[in-house]
């Protein structure tokens, strides 16, 4: 998977929270806090913070996926050949 670091800008959204939105894309409060040199951590609706985007899918849109193994060959019994039988 192709992971790309970069600042984006992030508009608040209502009821979010420093601690929401560092998670959403896997950063620290604090490291948000410094990049918009916040004085508080009271968030307003429609504010912009640049916040430095590590994940390689947004949380939101995260997908699980899956590995199954299929065996080439079916499994056998081998027998030596000229081998006794008893």
């Amino acid at each position: 998977m192709d992971q790309r670091c970069g600042p984006i800008l992030y508009e608040v959204q209502k009821n979010d929270t420093l601690e929401s939105i560092a998670a959403q894309f896997f950063t620290s409060v604090e490291e948000i806090i410094q990049a918009n040199h916040l004085r508080t951590t009271t968030l307003n609706k429609s504010m912009k913070l640049s916040i430095q985007d590590c994940s390689s899918t947004p949380s939101a849109m995260a997908q699980t996926v899956t590995t199954t193994f299929t065996p080439l060959l079916d499994p056998t019994t081998l027998t030596p050949v000229n081998s006794p039988t008893q």
